[in-house]
């Protein structure tokens, strides 16, 4: 599982790699369990870095709850999936959102992505990679729980955001989530946002209760 990431991570958008002076860095935005606000959360984040001058592109990769473009009031005509079927290229399902935001379409051949060949990696690595030094991050935004799926967008990511609530649930699933990937030893760091919380205590409270200390948040 972790092979395929390693690829993505290291053939692709690897901060040493810069082109035009820009680093492009791969954040993932993930979740223990649905229902956290999780895809909101991604696409407010995304346009807060834009309105900072960040300039950025985000992949909506929750596989059968793709709703990024839904989320913007757009209509996608293109998605992922065209181009793992390579009916299109990069540059062709790329979308523009509110305030300029780039954006990439779920569909439902995103979990194509999750069990590709050699020759289908080296062709979608060759399209991802053409994006090297055209963003400053690219902002993947995965599906919620503990599958493999989540699990190998987030190894192949600089910089993972993990987003829980208050309830009781939605925290162990976060720490457990954060648990299964730093086994898998890859180099990750974790972000954690505390979202629906009424105060600044709880919000604190809820953080510790989700942190896994060998990396921390």
């Amino acid at each position: 599982m972790i092979d395929q990431a390693e690829a993505l991570r290291h053939l692709v958008l690897r901060r040493e790699r810069q082109e035009a002076g820009r680093q492009t860095r791969i954040v993932t935005v993930t979740s223990g369990k649905g229902g956290v606000g999780k895809s909101n959360f991604s696409l407010n984040f995304a346009l807060c870095l834009q309105r900072l001058g960040q300039q950025v592109l985000v992949f909506d990769a929750d596989i059968g709850m793709a709703n990024i473009d839904v989320l913007m009031g757009q209509s996608s005509r293109y998605s992922l999936y065209h181009l793992l079927k390579r009916e299109k290229t990069i540059w062709d399902i790329i979308q523009t959102g509110p305030e300029n935001l780039h954006y990439v379409a779920g569909g439902s051949g995103f979990a194509d992505l999750l069990d590709l060949t050699p020759d289908e990696l080296d062709h979608f690595t060759e399209q991802i990679g053409k994006l090297q030094g055209r963003y400053d991050i690219i902002l993947f935004d995965t599906g919620a729980g503990l599958s493999k799926e989540a699990a190998r967008l987030i190894a192949a990511a600089e910089e993972a955001i993990v987003v829980t609530t208050p309830e009781p649930t939605s925290i162990t699933d976060a720490y457990a989530l954060v648990k299964m990937v730093l086994a898998l030893e890859v180099d990750v760091r974790f972000r954690l946002v505390v979202n629906r919380a009424e105060s600044f205590a709880e919000g604190r409270t809820t953080a510790e209760k989700s942190i896994w200390r060998p990396n921390g948040f």
